[in-house]
């Protein structure tokens, strides 16, 4: 998928441009740090950047790369690291990971990720510090579309926590009237996902129950009245003069060179010798996954461990799934797939170090 500036693409793909391609989990996890290096070389960015989004990506997986504005030098890149450390940049993180979630819980409108780009932008223009680098609003941004294009996520402890005890009132008054105003995009109230902002509201100390006297409130904020319109077997809302906005194709403007990439791996010596040493032909001894019933009762079983508690070590997950002879990603892609079948919503959620289980569902699943 593309979308203006960045392209959604699998990390397969890139991978295989770099003439590294490998199944092996444990190499792709000891490659993010320099492949991040690599393509910042040569004018791209990559999401999830294991040292932004404390997230590795694992064989499979969907990542998004971006053309930087400039070449980031290292002082440059220096200056993400370091701003992605402050509330700042968290409180905006929050907002995508609240926002995409609520999004895919209907569907993706070509004006969502307008609006999540103008949160972006408005929210980086208040921070009172040196200017910010368009190359921080581009890796946000990114960010947004990676999420729109990946599972849904669930919410972690760790980020209502943040949510809870980290922003301010301030901050979470306008965190929370920005995802009003998407439940309520082009002019129309989605009722799917005013289902999802309901279990948001106990984040910023309100009521679920209170929803739709927010939503009337943001609805007459504009001029015109609210109509009720029939579609098909359900009920929308819109705002009477506000029409439907036309999702528009855009055009793709990135562009990866797959000769320009050889080019500067071989330029690269020091590259080619890590990549070389990580990435050793060998003939795969494990087991495909198949939809088999043999298949089924592994992943059935990594999930009836998982559901024992709700923070794993990646670590003890890798072990678990290894001596099954699986693939961490395959088998909790495989539950989330599971999950969103059952209880329509994903119950895992990897942050590269530990592993996040929603326990809410777990007499529903097993």
């Amino acid at each position: 998928m593309v979308y203006s500036n960045t392209a959604v693409i699998p990390i397969n793909s890139i991978l295989e441009l770099l003439k590294c391609s490998t199944t092996d989990e444990n190499y792709i996890h000891v490659l993010n740090v320099q492949l991040t290096k690599i393509l910042r070389g040569l004018g791209f960015g990559i999401v999830p950047n294991s040292e932004i989004e404390n997230k590795d990506f694992s064989y499979g997986d969907l990542c998004a790369i971006y053309k930087l504005d400039e070449p980031m030098i290292e002082k440059g890149y220096r200056f993400l690291w370091r701003f992605s450390r402050k509330v700042e940049y968290k409180f905006i993180e929050a907002f995508i990971k609240l926002a995409t979630k609520m999004i895919l819980e209907d569907e993706i409108r070509s004006n969502d990720v307008e609006s999540i780009d103008q949160f972006i932008t408005q929210q980086l223009t208040k921070v009172e510090q040196e200017e910010i680098p368009l190359n921080v609003t581009l890796h946000l941004q990114s960010v947004a579309r990676w999420r729109l294009s990946s599972k849904k996520p669930i919410l972690d402890k760790s980020m209502k926590k943040f949510i809870e005890e980290k922003l301010s009132c301030v901050q979470r008054e306008i965190m929370l009237h920005a995802l009003l105003r998407l439940a309520c995009n082009s002019g129309y109230i989605r009722p799917k996902r005013i289902n999802s902002l309901k279990k948001f509201l106990p984040l910023f100390g309100i009521e679920s129950e209170n929803v739709h006297s927010l939503i009337h409130q943001v609805l007459t904020d504009q001029e015109g009245f609210v109509v009720v319109e029939k579609k098909s077997d359900a009920v929308e809302f819109s705002i009477n003069g506000l029409p439907e906005y036309q999702q528009q194709p855009t055009a793709p403007s990135v562009i990866i060179n797959p000769r320009k990439l050889r080019i500067f791996e071989q330029q690269t010596k020091a590259a080619q010798e890590l990549l070389s040493d990580i990435f050793v032909e060998e003939e795969s001894t494990t087991p495909q996954n198949t939809k088999t019933d043999n298949a089924t009762s592994v992943w059935m079983e990594v999930l009836k461990s998982l559901l024992t508690k709700e923070v794993w070590e990646r670590t003890e997950v890798e072990t678990m799934c290894k001596e099954r002879g699986v693939m961490l990603g395959a088998i909790l892609e495989q539950i989330n797939d599971f999950a969103y079948e059952k209880v329509y919503d994903a119950i895992i959620e990897d942050d590269g170090e530990n592993i996040y289980v929603t326990m809410d569902y777990k007499e529903k699943l097993i």
